[in-house]
């Protein structure tokens, strides 16, 4: 393997509140890789500079404006490779409340591809890495991947605070804890194995983990005694990011993998209601964080059974309600931290494994729900769910923050070594086409000029952030 080729990408937003913690891991991480070898580049996804003793690189601003931007940018071929075409209804659909549409996100994924053809030819990297494949931009680099013949795989927050996963196969249902869910829960785990699961889960239970930031809880329990006094059992159903978790668009082979049953969020809370109203149950509506200013203000029927609740505080939701629905969210593992009973309704690593109740038709949402009701989290649950942790923390996720590290081990040095299994495999020849692969979106003279100017612009502010660095927090 030639020196270009010991290059391991890693792209994704790394500007945002969870920055900072993602460069101290990927520092951590590039230390390891470099003992073998091999570095790191890290591509973030916007045109932030970004403050990391690791290479990096930013995408141009003309590649990250919102795609309302581009919208009365004509393409002179509208002939896209299937691929892009639902890499754009992807990136409209998640930025649908900002005005995006399909012309407009084509025209800006094609300039982002233009951006990773570049780097696939200069770089000629042993291994990319997509933390988050739910985005027109991953979408889209998957494609030109497959393409160049470059390896790949997909990284995200794992199901746990301070957890990290690399799957080479997908993310959520696509993952292979989910699609060969018989042979992960074979996996063997023993004694200690089970012990350190144990330990983990206190920790997580003692300090209210959670991926998302807490909030002050206070609010729900007003919604509960009201639902207790007409004597209804009370259901949280957890919403999901349709859009970033697989769902959505439909017209996605995988999205029907991930939700089978349901649409969307909204579907099945529909669904929901209509059961809630036939059997006498609350259903307390938590939209995902992400979706809230689109579900907060919706039209539902049944509405005298569905309190939306909107910032409301996760823990004080799963606390005072009977039992958790969703279709696919994170949200599952929490309850069954807290031993909570949840119901899945559709498909990610927990599917299989006897932790959860789970109907695999609407006919069989009923029956599942009523379940959890009236038996619980049950003492077979208990212990698969144990069992199932055991064998995450210890085939599957990294730890990525300290405390996680301390209980779990799997730290940076044991994630570059999944790394350097994937980058040393016998892969194909990578190909280097002799021309860009998608076509090239031409600006008009006005938005070129826009862009320009903001380029120039940004080179003061990026000299002030050279010259005054911000304090950087030690650890990952």
């Amino acid at each position: 393997m030639s020196e270009t080729r010991k290059t391991i990408i890693i792209s994704g937003y790394f500007s945002g509140w969870d920055g900072p913690r993602k460069l101290r891991y990927f520092e951590r991480l590039d230390l390891a890789l470099r003992e073998n070898g091999y570095r790191l580049l890290l591509v973030n996804l916007t045109d932030s500079v970004i403050e990391t003793a690791c290479r990096h690189r930013s995408c141009p601003a003309r590649a990250t404006a919102r795609p309302k931007a581009y919208r009365r940018v004509a393409l002179a071929d509208e002939s896209l490779p299937e691929p892009i075409a639902h890499a754009a209804a992807v990136e409209a659909g998640a930025n649908e409340a900002d005005g995006a549409d399909a012309g407009g996100a084509r025209v800006k994924l094609l300039l982002f591809g233009g951006h990773v053809e570049t780097i696939l030819r200069e770089e000629r990297p042993a291994l990319w890495i997509m933390w988050h494949k739910f985005n027109g931009y991953h979408h889209t680099a998957a494609y030109l991947l497959e393409q160049y013949q470059t390896p790949y795989l997909y990284a995200e927050y794992g199901q746990f605070e301070g957890t990290l996963n690399l799957d080479a196969d997908g993310q959520m249902a696509e993952s292979w804890v989910a699609r060969r869910s018989g042979d992960f829960r074979a996996l063997p785990v023993d004694a200690a194995d089970r012990a350190r699961a144990g330990r983990f889960l206190e920790h997580l239970r003692r300090e209210k983990k959670s991926r998302k930031p807490r909030v002050r809880p206070g609010g729900v329990r007003a919604y509960v005694e009201r639902a207790r006094a007409k004597n209804r059992k009370v259901v949280l159903y957890a919403g999901q990011n349709d859009w970033g978790s697989g769902m959505l668009p439909r017209v996605l082979p995988e999205s029907a993998l991930h939700s089978p049953i349901y649409e969307d969020t909204l579907d099945a809370l529909a669904h929901l209601a209509g059961l809630a109203e036939a059997h006498g149950w609350q259903i307390l509506f938590k939209p995902h964080p992400h979706l809230e200013a689109r579900h907060g203000n919706i039209a539902i029927p049944h509405a005298a059974h569905v309190d939306v609740l909107i910032g409301a505080d996760i823990f004080e939701c799963m606390e005072l309600s009977d039992a958790t629905v969703t279709i696919l969210s994170q949200v599952s593992y929490l309850a069954l931290t807290h031993e909570r009973p949840c119901v899945m309704l559709g498909r990610h690593q927990l599917t299989g494994k006897g932790c959860v109740h789970e109907a695999a038709s609407r006919e069989e949402v009923h029956t599942a729900v009523a379940s959890a009701l009236a038996q619980g989290f049950t003492q077979a649950q208990r212990e698969a769910w144990r069992e199932h942790v055991a064998q995450i923390i210890k085939y599957y996720t990294y730890a990525f923050a300290g405390d996680a590290e301390e209980i779990i081990g799997r730290g940076p040095g044991c994630a570059a070594e999944e790394l350097l299994a994937q980058a040393g495999q016998e892969h194909a020849a990578p190909v280097c086409p002799e021309r860009p692969l998608l076509p090239p979106a031409a600006l008009p003279p006005l938005l070129e000029a826009r862009f320009r100017l903001e380029a120039l612009l940004s080179q003061p502010r990026r000299l002030l952030r050279k010259v005054f660095p911000k304090h950087r927090n030690a650890g990952p």
